[in-house]
């Protein structure tokens, strides 16, 4: 029965008086309608608590479950950022240049070297520039000849091939000292070597440098255009051939590292090289302080230490000193005066004789043991003023003192021309 007909028949009953017949009956069921209310709303109140816990116990579970899951999306995220964090670990890891030598470790391992030494193979190169990192590259023979004071020189000397395909790879900067590799381990040997030899043979070591240099084949500027692609040395040694950069870097390498002071010489259309040398030798050369930078021309054999190409003799000229700075100054020339060998106390220029050794004071008429050697004339006399030449049938006489004797009439003669007779007597 719905709760509304309970509380209706409790109404119903309730119209009925103590002194009624009915009232007793209607008292049981007014209780039995109330019980049966009370039994209905307890039943109402169990089942919403029941609801209730029903629901709560849902939205616990529901609240587990998205704890749970909160949880397994932060533990994957962990996971993940984790295996993240190693991985980028190990991506540092293999993408290290430890030693600085170009390479990260994951390329030193496939190429066999060590991310802990720039040069792994010990050849010089750094292995993020050499052809053979870990060692093994072959050797390039090269055979050269050349010619100096009369004799035919001939050599072979090998060039590690990392060497050169290290300078062939290098950019190209603008001409200048750069290229001058004094340092290069191949350099200093090829001048040890030529410095032993010259020593040894008695050589003057710069002109006998100078003979190797000149006997590489030189390509003219008209076909490679100057200053359009320089070489280092080791390419020039290698391709034996070069222009007048090529050669002129190359002859500044060797000679630099006999511990001779060198320059490079730039015209406006050419190259050349300087040494620092004695004042006292001749030739043209380029004054920076108190030194002295006597030009070499290395593109032909034959030139010498001062001989500079006649169109550059007016010429302000760029100098760069290796190892010191760069200048522009003009060529000065020093006329050659050497100590003769013939006349003793005197200087020549090659041409003429002087007294001085400066030869400035030329002289025509020179003391030579009991004579004088007339320059001029080319033959000897019997005074200072080379006046009296001496004849080869008039000779000083060795019976009479003062006197010479005519080999030809066998007659004495009181002067040297045989001229005056000494008396009629033949001898």
């Amino acid at each position: 029965m719905k709760e509304s007909r309970y509380e209706d028949a409790i109404i119903s009953f309730s119209v009925f008086s103590k002194n009624s017949l009915f009232y007793q009956k209607a008292q049981t069921k007014i209780e039995e309608s109330k019980r049966k209310i009370l039994e209905k709303d307890l039943l109402e109140e169990a089942g919403a608590r029941k609801e209730a816990e029903n629901e709560a116990e849902k939205q616990a579970i529901k609240r587990s479950q998205a704890e749970a899951m909160a949880e397994q999306e932060k533990f994957e995220k962990e996971l993940k950022q984790k295996q993240l964090s190693e991985n980028e670990a190990n991506e540092r890891i293999m993408s290290a240049d430890n030693d600085g030598d170009g390479l990260t470790y994951r390329e030193e391992l496939k190429l066999g070297t060590s991310d802990w030494n720039k040069d792994s193979d010990g050849d010089g190169i750094p292995d993020g520039e050499d052809l053979n990192p870990a060692g093994g590259g072959r050797y390039l023979a090269q055979n050269f000849k050349w010619e100096y004071n009369g004799v035919l020189w001939e050599w072979t000397y090998s060039i590690n091939e990392d060497w050169y395909e290290y300078y062939k790879n290098k950019i190209r900067t603008p001409h200048g000292p750069d290229y001058v590799t004094t340092d290069d381990p191949f350099i200093k040997n090829i001048a040890s070597k030529l410095k032993e030899t010259a020593q040894k043979e008695g050589y003057h070591l710069s002109s006998f440098i100078i003979s190797f240099i000149q006997g590489l084949p030189y390509i003219d500027d008209y076909y490679t255009n100057y200053d359009d692609y320089p070489k280092y040395p080791l390419e020039t040694l290698v391709e034996k051939n070069g222009d007048c950069e090529d050669t002129s870097y190359l002859f500044a390498s060797i000679i630099s590292a006999t511990n001779i002071g060198v320059a490079l010489v730039q015209f406006y259309d050419h190259m050349g090289v300087a040494i620092k040398t004695s004042h006292l030798q001749s030739g043209y050369y380029y004054p920076i302080g108190d030194d002295w930078y006597y030009y070499y021309e290395t593109t032909a054999e034959g030139w010498e230490v001062g001989e500079l190409p006649s169109s550059y003799i007016n010429q302000k000229t760029k100098i760069m000193v290796i190892g010191g700075g760069t200048y522009n100054v003009y060529p000065k020339y020093k006329k050659p005066c050497f100590l003769s060998s013939e006349f003793i106390g005197y200087y020549s220029d090659g041409k003429n004789y002087y007294s001085d050794n400066q030869c400035n004071n030329i002289v025509y008429c020179i003391p030579y043991e009991e004579f004088y050697w007339g320059i001029l004339g080319e033959k000897f006399y019997w005074d200072n003023l080379c006046s009296q030449r001496v004849l080869s049938w008039c000779l000083k006489s060795t019976h009479y003192p003062g006197c010479f004797f005519n080999s030809i009439d066998r007659k004495i003669y009181i002067d040297n021309q045989c001229s005056i007779q000494r008396f009629m007597d033949t001898f």
